[in-house]
């Protein structure tokens, strides 16, 4: 389980882009703003430093996480997928995964609506393109190929409101909710794994 989860679930600070609109919600996602990039790249580059100095860091690796949307029966327009990137960090002992999904397109302000030792929600209204969407996101894909287990993220879209979660108690104890928050009104976190 350790190996799938240091090998399946690598990956980079996370960015969540905006899908064009469409009638079926499936468009291209747009890339990620430049202010935006540089926030992420540099909240990167200082968790790097911290670990290298901290404990060693040996690699660091990129896992992009795609989550297909299932529109409710009579639900309104709903995005066809988010994407978000997870940065790892693999160490002697463990690694650690941070994200930032970058949802503002979608969404904002997010806030945690709920937190448990493994698992965290994040909530927000809906902007009026998507106020209708009834549904829910599921990984569906990790670096283009199927997720082979890679359950830890998921989004309900009711009432107006989208609610991100993040939950990691599927992976078993040796895992652990290092930090959850937000950072300029997206989704945050960071969890780890220890050998």
């Amino acid at each position: 389980m350790r190996v799938w989860l240091i090998v399946g679930l690598l990956g980079s600070v996370a960015a969540c882009s905006a899908p064009a609109d469409d009638a079926e919600g499936t468009a291209p996602m747009a890339a990620a703003s430049a202010a935006d990039t540089a926030a992420e790249s540099a909240a990167g580059d200082e968790e790097s430093a911290a670990l290298t100095t901290r404990d060693g860091t040996l690699d660091t690796f990129t896992t992009e996480l795609r989550l297909g949307v299932k529109r409710a029966p009579g639900s309104g327009a709903c995005p066809g997928y988010l994407e978000v990137r997870e940065t790892a960090r693999i160490y002697e002992g463990g690694a650690e995964w941070s994200g930032i999904a970058w949802l503002q397109w979608l969404a904002e302000p997010f806030a945690v609506s709920a937190t448990g030792p493994s698992k965290v929600t994040w909530s927000a209204a809906l902007r009026p393109a998507y106020a209708a969407c009834r549904g829910t996101a599921a990984i569906t894909s990790v670096n283009g190929d199927l997720p082979e287990g890679s359950v830890h993220l998921t989004a309900r879209f009711d009432r107006g409101r989208v609610h991100f979660t993040l939950d990691i108690g599927p992976y078993g104890d040796a895992v652990a909710l290092v930090r959850s928050g937000v950072v300029r009104s997206n989704p945050s976190w960071r969890w780890a794994v220890a050998d």
